[in-house]
């Protein structure tokens, strides 16, 4: 339901946006926006592109701030709580991905998260 990135830094240390103050310090907010993809659970590596998200992928707007408190609306589209239907037999959990990128630069990563969730047909997870 919320996003921190107290360092306003990508995730490879390096200042989202300008260079760091004289004491070391990111100090403009990163221009962030999310990927989230749900794939089958046994799914491995970090390509969050279709077809690897057979169940769901989308992209969020930007959100120009690195402390975010998420609404319904992710942008673009895209509803929170994140929904899918699946058609055929179930297979007893799901991938859930989540990539934050900076907008405004081409794309570096900010961070990548992956959770994998068994819960039953039917079921509701949040």
């Amino acid at each position: 339901e919320s996003y921190q990135n107290p360092t306003r830094a990508l995730s490879d240390g390096t200042c989202c946006d300008g260079d760091p103050n004289g004491m070391g310090v990111c100090t403009d907010p990163c221009d962030n926006i999310f990927t989230f993809c749900i794939q089958e659970s046994n799914a491995t590596g970090s390509n969050l592109a279709l077809p690897v998200c057979p169940f769901l992928r989308g992209v969020s707007g930007v959100f120009q701030d690195d402390d975010i408190n998420f609404g319904v609306d992710l942008g673009n589209g895209v509803g929170n709580p994140l929904t899918f239907s699946r058609s055929g037999t179930w297979p007893g959990g799901v991938r859930f991905a989540a990539r934050s990128r900076d907008s405004d630069l081409a794309g570096p990563i900010i961070v990548t998260l992956f959770a994998t969730v068994n819960i039953s047909a039917g079921s509701d997870f949040t």
